[in-house]
């Protein structure tokens, strides 16, 4: 009997062992290097609290904090970036990955080779596109999955990037192989023209990978500026002999439009929301009458927070002596939000 107690609790030690190895981190991979950063690949099933990062057995907090995030769990791959810059050039390193809980390491990956300054050929994936969406007359809508490491995607149209027509895509959450949507605004490319594009993958600045082409035709341009102020003359002037249009622009890329013109003998501002179709329609909360004096003087309207919020500067005594400054979340021209309102003394 006492033998086999002791075969069974051998077993029960030995099974314990072998999962403690298999949850610590395994498959780990040098995937890409350059002077700067190294990008490791692993997979760990581990229920520690975090990873730590040792270089021939010594922990060194320059190359990589602590990695607190424990969505890593279940089985799954994760790519890791390491700065090695400041690691001593043209040397081997022994790595190992350890899984740390209550303060304590746990585990610990097989140990794996890293040498300094020994750049290894990027595994970025180019972007594979899904869908062209045509959509309102301002935008066409481009659907891609990308597997890359890369720090950015950008446009280029006919072999040129155009920062007017899209912005470098920097959100590099949703890697591995998940799809993402972004707009081109066809308004800002030369009407009627036809464009081949193409998705790059940009890391360190340069274009490491690129999709395959696709083709875009850009239809009649529109000048919105000059439509809003047709519509507001055709809105206040039709019967009134006296208007006349002072002044007009446009925000947030030409879905916020403002017109001032004078009206029954008023100077008066008048703000239109304009949607990608280039309908437009009035915003009466933002309608302002001028209290006197130039009318350029008593409001301003200044878009801040990457577009998102609305800064409103309205005059409410004669020679601008008191200033009200109302905020706005225009984030859905839908539903404008006032924020909140200040008033100031001006001088």
């Amino acid at each position: 009997m006492k033998k086999r107690n002791i075969i069974i609790l051998s077993c029960l030690i030995f099974s314990q062992l072998s999962m403690a190895i298999d949850l610590a981190p395994t498959g780990v991979k040098i995937i890409s290097q350059d002077k700067n950063i190294a990008w490791l690949k692993f997979k760990d099933n581990s229920n520690g609290d975090l990873f730590r990062f040792y270089f021939d057995g010594k922990m060194k907090t320059f190359v990589i904090s602590d990695r607190k995030d424990t969505k890593w769990r279940n089985g799954k791959s994760r790519v890791v970036p390491l700065k090695i810059n400041k690691l001593s050039p043209h040397k081997t390193h022994n790595v190992t990955i350890g899984v740390i809980k209550d303060g304590k390491k746990i585990l610990e990956s097989k140990p794996f080779k890293l040498t300094i300054g020994t750049p290894i050929p990027n595994s970025n994936k180019a972007p594979t596109i899904l869908k062209v969406i045509k959509g309102a007359n301002r935008y066409i809508w481009i659907k891609f999955r990308d597997n890359s490491n890369g720090d950015l995607f950008r446009l280029y149209f006919n072999g040129k990037a155009n920062q007017e027509v899209t912005k470098d895509y920097k959100d590099t959450v949703d890697k591995n192989g998940k799809s993402r949507v972004f707009p081109i605004n066809i308004t800002k490319l030369a009407p009627n023209t036809k464009f081949n594009v193409t998705i790059g993958v940009i890391k360190d600045d340069k274009k490491v990978a690129e999709s395959k082409s696709f083709t875009i035709q850009t239809g009649d341009t529109v000048d919105v500026r000059e439509k809003i102020i047709q519509f507001d003359r055709e809105l206040y002037g039709t019967n009134d002999p006296e208007y006349r249009f002072s002044w007009a622009r446009v925000l947030f890329d030409e879905h916020f439009g403002i017109v001032i013109s004078r009206v029954h003998g008023g100077s008066y501002t008048h703000v239109y929301r304009i949607d990608d179709n280039n309908n437009i329609r009035p915003l009466h909360q933002f309608d302002y009458e001028s209290v006197g004096g130039d009318f350029h003087m008593s409001i301003g309207f200044t878009a801040y927070d990457n577009d998102t919020k609305l800064r409103v500067s309205e005059c409410i005594a004669y020679h601008c002596g008191r200033i009200r400054y109302s905020f706005y979340d225009v984030r859905d021209f839908e539903n404008i939000i006032l924020l909140r309102e200040e008033f100031r003394d001006n001088g």
